[in-house]
């Protein structure tokens, strides 16, 4: 701040330096990310005035404040965030690892369940409103549930503007063998539908209409960690914690 005064000229070498400083806010702690503009605080004070304490976290930025996140995953994110790491004497980074695999146990379980509310809702328009309609994920994943749907599911009319729930799947010929012996039938649909242009040999989308039940032989094809990854979105790296395997010689990292 002294070298701005100089550099604006205001500094004169007779007198000292006199600065007139306004505090806008009072954090209590902020926790800053590797990004710019993507960081979480706890806010106190704003020119003096008190901030409530319901709404004194502010999350700038950063993933788990997106709407296209799942609503409950999204609570669940900014309620480790305030009482695991802004809002504690000293943050146990221990604590943050389970507080994060007790809400991945907990969307593993959903999933199992059959339950939907990890799916991605989406709206999609006659598929003849696209140039290109087998290149757009919601069509083509509600290709795949028509072709793959249970007898006494209604199909979907791609004609027409449809409301859906799409769920990540890993479906390819190594995948479903297992239904060589527990359901031919579905085997059977399945291996000509890889064999189509349009899935070219992989299906990781499938539609499901909102008002109906995920089939069950849907759930063990599901794509559980692509979900969970997509859902987990949060800030470790700035605790101190990081992912993945690495060799290291002779050097070290800070």
């Amino acid at each position: 701040m002294v070298r701005y005064t100089e550099n604006s000229h205001s500094a004169a070498p007779n007198r000292k330096c006199k600065m007139i400083l306004k505090n806008e806010f009072l954090f209590r702690r902020v926790l800053l990310t590797y990004n710019k503009k993507n960081y979480a605080s706890i806010q106190e004070i704003q020119e003096g005035n008190q901030i409530p304490p319901e709404e004194a976290l502010d999350v700038k930025g950063l993933p788990m404040n997106k709407s296209t996140l799942n609503k409950e995953t999204r609570r669940r994110l900014k309620e480790i965030l305030y009482e695991d790491i802004l809002n504690t004497p000293a943050i146990d980074q221990i604590k943050v690892l389970k507080s994060l695999a007790k809400l991945e146990k907990d969307i593993y379980t959903s999933l199992s369940s059959g339950s939907k509310d990890y799916y991605i809702p989406s709206r999609i328009k006659s598929m003849y409103s696209y140039k290109d309609p087998e290149t757009v994920q919601g069509i083509k994943a509600a290709m795949a549930y028509n072709e793959l749907k249970d007898s006494d599911m209604e199909a979907l009319d791609l004609t027409q503007i449809n409301s859906i729930d799409i769920v990540k799947v890993l479906i390819n010929s190594k995948t479903i063998e297992p239904l060589k012996e527990t359901n031919p039938e579905l085997y059977e649909k399945i291996s000509n539908l890889l064999k189509s242009s349009t899935f070219k040999g992989e299906i990781t989308s499938l539609a499901i209409p909102i008002n109906e039940k995920t089939p069950e032989w849907v759930i063990d094809f599901i794509d559980f960690n692509t979900i969970v990854s997509n859902n987990i979105v949060f800030p470790i790296e700035s605790l101190g914690i990081y992912e993945g395997k690495c060799n290291y010689t002779n050097v070290i990292k800070l």
